[in-house]
């Protein structure tokens, strides 16, 4: 049995046209700004390099404009040195130490978020159990509508 012959790269280009992603263009971050950020939480070139994991150089280089600055280091900055989570969705929370505050004022630490999940998992087991025993009463609540079945003795009611 012969196999068919495999198309050779530039035929298989020609088989499947392919849809080029299209890239957002780059917009590289403004040393300025970031220097800026940096200034305005007090942190020295140092901690900003702690705080982002690199060398002092880097950060040193970032500022200078040797080097471009990484997107997730500036937004991480932002973050870690404001506290401030990014996403709309999370206005108004903040982090402060090992605390996450609501914008109602409501700290939230670590341990209480731990076992979050647990907490929502038991009250879809209950909510299940609750529908399971609403269905159970409802289907004993129909058999009991039926009139109750009376005895009769020789033809006459009792």
């Amino acid at each position: 049995m012969d196999l068919p012959a495999r198309p050779n790269r530039a035929q298989s280009k020609t088989l499947v046209k392919r849809k080029k992603y299209k890239r957002k263009p780059y917009k590289p971050i403004d040393r300025e700004r970031f220097m800026q950020i940096r200034k305005e939480n007090r942190l020295s070139i140092e901690q900003a390099a702690k705080l982002l994991q690199v060398t002092s150089r880097t950060i040193a280089h970032w500022e200078r404009g040797v080097t471009r600055i990484p997107y997730s280091a500036f937004k991480l900055l932002r973050c870690l040195a404001n506290g401030e989570l990014l996403p709309d969705v999370w206005k108004g929370w903040t982090i402060k130490g090992d605390t996450l505050w609501s914008p109602v004022g409501r700290p939230f630490r670590q341990h209480e978020l731990t076992y979050l999940e647990n907490y929502f998992t038991m009250a879809r087991y209950w909510q299940a159990d609750y529908e399971r025993r609403s269905a159970a009463r409802q289907a004993a609540r129909i058999i009991d509508i039926r009139p109750p079945l009376r005895l009769v003795l020789g033809g006459k009611h009792e």
